[in-house]
C-alpha cells in the first residue's frame, strides 16, 4: 500500500533483500534505588518521587520541573558540576506550559535557566516503549516554527553574567556530559513549532534508543497542518563531537535537522518515516550518517544552501542575549552553500506518487558535498542527485559516489577501503538483581577532588562483585576521590567475579598524583562482552587524561560514554575493541587488534601512536590544536603478518586559534613490501571555527615502498576558511 504526499503513515513496501534493516530495541532499564524525593540524597532522581504521575491524563510538568530545579547545581563553573540523573518509570507523563524551570527558557526539560545554563543533564527512561513524554495538543509556546521550542532543551555549562566560552543562552563548546536514553517524545496535535530534543553536547555524550513522533506520524490525524517541525534539532552554533544512536522519527516536517557551522554529527542508526518535507535537513554543517531505513514520500535527505536561522543570537533570541565569545575570539559563520552529508549502509524506500518523482538524496547546493556508499532505494525516480543532475545515471543503488574531487597519490581510482564493520554489542541491562551499588561494597562518593583516597576500596568491590552489574549511584558530589590505586594497576576481571558492566552514571573518578591503568583481564567464559560505561577518569584533576586502559581479554571489550588516556593491548587477544562518545588521546597496541570507534575526541597528543596490525574503523573524530589524527609509521605488521588499516567517516579537524602548522594530519607508511598499510578518509571537514584558524600545509603524506608523495592543503575544496576532503583512498 502507497500513501499520499503527507498523508498518514501506511504499509511500507518490503524492502530489497540484503539491505540495511535498523536494529530492534527491547531494552529495559531497572529501577534503581532512588533518592526518595530529597534532592541532597546518592540515587535516581524518580520523577514520580517529586508528584509525576505518569498517568497520561494529568499535567506533570510543574512536578517534573520541580525534580530538575530542586536538583540542580549551583556551583559554577563545570568542575563540581552534578551527576544525578533523572528517572522516568514507564508512563505517559503529559507536559506543556512553562518553558523552562522560570518559565524563562526554551524548552519544557532544561538544566536551570539564564545566567546559569550547566551541562550534565542525564535522562534516562525505563524503556523506549514504554517510558512517553507526551505534549499537551495545541499547546501555547508551540505554534511558531520560525521560532521553535523544544520538549528537551540540552545546554552549556555557563557562569552567571556570562564569560568567554559560555553563553547565556546555554550555547557554546562546554555541553559536557548531557546524555538521553530509553525514552519516546509525543509532540502530540496541533503543536507546528514543536521540537523533540535540541541537542547540545561536547566530547562525551549520547543520545541512544529514543523516538520522536506526531500525531501525523502516529496516524491519529491526517491533517498536514497538525504536523510538529522537528524530531532531533541541531540548529546550534558548536554543538559536538558526541554520539547518537538508535533515533526514530515518525512524523514531523523534518526528521532531523542540523545546521550552524562548527565540529559536525555522527549518527548510527536512524529510522525516519512520514516526514512532511524531508527525512533529514543539512544546512550549512556536516552530518556523518551510517545506517538509515526511511520510509517517505518525500525526499530522505536534502542538502540546503543559504537558508541557515540562528535562533539563537537574533531577534529570535529573546528572552536570551549572547553575552561572550567563543574561546578562540569569535564564531565562524559560513555562506550557507557547503552542506556536508555522508551515508553508509541505507535503506530508503519511497512510498507514493510524490517519491515517484524524486531523488531520495538531492544537493541542492552548489559547494555542497556527498559521499555515499551501499545506499539501495526504492519506489524513488533515483538514489541521489546534484544541482548537475542526478548520480550514476539515476542508479536506485549506489555502491559507491563521491561528489569531485577525490583523491589518489598514484594514478589509482579512488574507493574508500570498505571495511567489515561490526556493530556495538548490544548492552543490553540485567533485571535490578543483577546489579550492585558500588557504595555497598566499600567505596565512598566525595566531593570534588577531596575525601579518602578510594583506590583500594575501589579494587576490593570490583573483585569482590556478587553480580554481573556493578554501578554509582547517581549523586550530586559525582567524584570518587582516586589518588592511586594498588600498584598503580586497577584490576578488573582477575577473580572469578560475574561482574562484567560497571555503569558509572556519569561518575568521575578523580586522581591528581601519578599514572594509573585500568586492566581487563577477564577469561573467555561465556564469552559475554565486558563494557564500560559513563566512567569519567580525572577529565579536569591535576594530571588531566592520567588513567589507561590495558586489554589483556579474549573477549569484546566496549567503552561508552567515558574518559581515559591510552588504549594499550599487552597481549595477543581475539576479542574486539568497540567505544562509543569517548574522549581519549592515545592507541598503542603491541599485537593486532580491530576497533571500532564511534563518536571519538581526540583533546591531546597524536591520536594514533602505535598499531601493530588489524583494522581501525572510525565513524566521526573530532580534533583540535595540533594533534595528528594518524602516524602510521609506527605501524608493525610483519611479525605477524597482518596488514594494519585505517578507515575513517567523517571528521572535523581544526587548528582551533592558531596558525597554520605544516602536518601532516594523516601519515601512512607502508612498512614493508608484503605487509600494506591502507588508509581512506572520506568526509574529512577541516576548520573547527574560531579566529585565527590555520591550516595543515600537508593534510595527507602517503608513503609507499621509498616513494613519498604529499597531499597539500592547497589542493582541497576551499570553503570559506575551511577545507574538505571528499575522498581520500592511499595506494593500493
Amino acid at each position: 500500500m502507497l500513501r499520499l504526499r503527507g498523508g498518514p503513515s501506511t504499509e511500507a513496501p518490503p524492502p530489497p533483500g540484503g539491505s540495511y534493516t535498523f536494529p530492534p530495541n527491547t531494552n529495559v532499564y531497572p529501577r534503581l534505588p532512588t533518592d526518595g524525593g530529597t534532592a541532597t540524597a546518592n540515587g535516581f532522581i524518580d520523577v514520580t518521587d517529586y508528584g509525576a504521575t505518569g498517568n497520561g491524563t494529568t499535567n506533570d510538568t510543574v512536578a517534573i520541573q520541580n525534580a530538575i530545579f530542586l536538583n540542580r547545581d549551583t556551583t559554577v563553573p563545570f568542575n563540581n558540576f552534578t551527576k544525578k540523573t533523572l528517572f522516568f518509570p514507564n508512563g505517559t507523563y503529559l507536559v506543556g506550559g512553562s518553558l523552562g524551570l522560570n518559565g524563562n527558557g526554551r524548552g519544557i526539560l532544561q538544566h536551570f535557566d539564564s545566567p546559569n545554563f550547566l551541562g550534565g543533564f542525564r535522562i534516562q527512561g525505563e524503556s523506549e516503549a514504554g517510558t512517553i513524554i507526551r505534549l499537551i495538543d495545541n499547546s501555547v509556546n508551540f505554534q511558531d516554527a520560525a521560532n521553535p521550542r523544544y520538549v528537551i532543551f540540552q545546554s552549556n555549562y555557563t557562569s552567571s553574567g556570562g564569560t568567554p566560552h559560555r553563553f547565556t543562552d546555554g550555547t557554546g563548546l562546554e555541553g559536557y556530559w548531557n546524555y538521553l536514553a530509553d525514552i519516546t517524545i509525543d509532540l502530540g496535535a496541533g503543536n507546528p513549532g514543536a521540537c523533540g530534543v535540541n541537542i547540545m553536547m561536547h566530547n562525551v555524550g549520547n543520545i541512544n534508543r529514543v523516538t520522536v513522533q506526531d500525531a501525523v506520524g502516529m496516524g491519529r490525524t491526517t491533517d498536514q497542518s497538525k504536523r510538529a517541525f522537528v524530531g532531533f534539532d541541531e540548529y546550534r552554533q558548536g554543538a559536538g563531537p558526541n554520539h547518537l544512536s538508535r533515533l526514530t522519527v515518525k512524523g514531523c516536517q523534518y526528521g532531523f535537522r542540523i545546521g550552524q557551522s562548527m565540529c559536525g554529527q555522527g549518527i548510527e542508526h536512524l529510522k525516519l518515516d512520514n516526514q512532511g518535507t524531508a527525512g533529514i535537513l543539512v544546512d550549512t554543517n556536516a552530518l556523518f550518517v551510517r545506517g538509515v531505513f526511511s520510509t517517505n514520500n518525500v525526499p530522505v535527505a536534502l542538502l540546503r544552501p543559504g537558508q541557515s536561522l540562528n535562533h539563537f543570537s537574533t531577534a529570535n533570541e529573546s528572552p536570551f542575549a549572547n553575552s561572550g565569545v567563543d574561546h578562540a575570539g569569535t564564531w565562524v559563520y559560513d555562506d550557507g552553500t557547503w552542506p556536508v552529508l555522508l551515508m553508509v549502509d541505507a535503506t530508503l524506500l519511497g512510498t507514493g506518487a510524490g517519491a515517484a518523482s524524486l531523488s531520495a538524496i538531492r544537493n541542492q547546493t552548489s559547494g555542497g558535498k556527498m559521499f555515499l556508499r551501499n545506499v539501495i532505494t526504492q519506489g524513488y525516480a533515483a538514489a541521489a542527485q546534484e544541482t548537475s543532475g542526478v548520480v550514476q545515471g539515476g542508479a536506485l543503488s549506489i555502491t559507491e559516489y563521491a561528489t569531485p574531487p577525490t583523491h589518489n597519490l598514484y594514478s589509482q581510482p579512488p574507493v574508500s577501503l570498505n571495511l567489515p564493520i561490526r556493530d556495538t554489542p548490544d548492552n543490553a541491562y540485567p533485571a535490578l538483581s543483577q546489579w550492585t551499588s558500588a557504595t555497598s561494597l566499600g567505596v565512598t562518593i566525595a566531593s570534588g577532588v577531596t575525601g579518602a583516597n578510594q583506590g583500594t576500596n575501589l579494587q576490593t568491590a570490583i573483585d569482590n562483585c556478587p553480580t554481573e552489574v556493578l554501578y554509582f549511584p547517581p549523586s550530586k558530589d559525582g567524584n570518587i576521590a582516586l589518588t592511586s590505586v594498588p600498584g598503580n594497576v586497577l584490576h578488573f576481571g582477575r577473580t572469578g567475579s560475574p561482574c562484567r558492566h560497571i555503569v558509572g552514571h556519569g561518575m568521575r573518578f578523580a586522581q591528581e598524583t601519578v599514572n594509573n591503568t585500568l586492566r581487563i583481564e577477564h577469561p573467555l567464559g561465556d564469552g559475554r562482552p565486558i563494557i564500560i560505561e559513563g566512567c569519567f577518569f580525572d577529565v579536569f584533576a591535576g594530571n588531566q587524561f592520567a588513567f589507561d586502559v590495558e586489554v589483556a581479554t579474549p573477549r569484546d571489550v566496549v567503552f561508552i560514554n567515558s574518559t581515559f588516556t591510552t588504549f594499550r593491548n599487552t597481549a595477543a587477544v581475539s576479542g574486539d575493541i568497540f567505544i562509543e562518545s569517548m574522549q581519549f588521546a592515545l592507541i598503542d597496541f603491541d599485537f593486532p587488534q580491530d576497533i571500532f570507534i564511534r563518536g571519538w575526541d581526540v583533546e591531546a597528543g597524536q591520536a594514533i601512536t602505535h598499531f601493530a596490525g588489524g583494522n581501525i574503523w572510525v565513524l566521526y573524530c573530532k580534533t583540535e590544536n595540533t594533534q595528528r589524527m594518524i602516524d602510521s609509521t609506527k605501524f608493525v605488521g610483519g611479525t605477524v603478518g597482518r596488514p594494519s588499516n585505517y578507515e575513517q567517516l567523517g571528521g572535523w579537524h581544526g587548528l582551533v586559534g592558531q596558525g597554520d602548522d605544516p602536518g601532516p594530519l594523516f601519515m601512512i607508511n607502508n612498512p614493508t613490501a608484503s605487509i600494506t598499510s591502507q588508509m581512506s578518509l572520506a568526509a574529512i571537514v577541516e576548520g573547527a571555527g574560531g579566529a585565527p584558524q590555520g591550516n595543515w600545509a600537508t593534510f595527507v603524506r602517503d608513503q609507499q615502498n621509498g616513494v613519498t608523495q604529499n597531499l597539500s592543503a592547497t589542493s582541497l575544496d576551499n570553503r570559506g576558511n575551511h577545507k574538505h576532503l571528499v575522498l581520500f583512498r592511499s595506494k593500493y
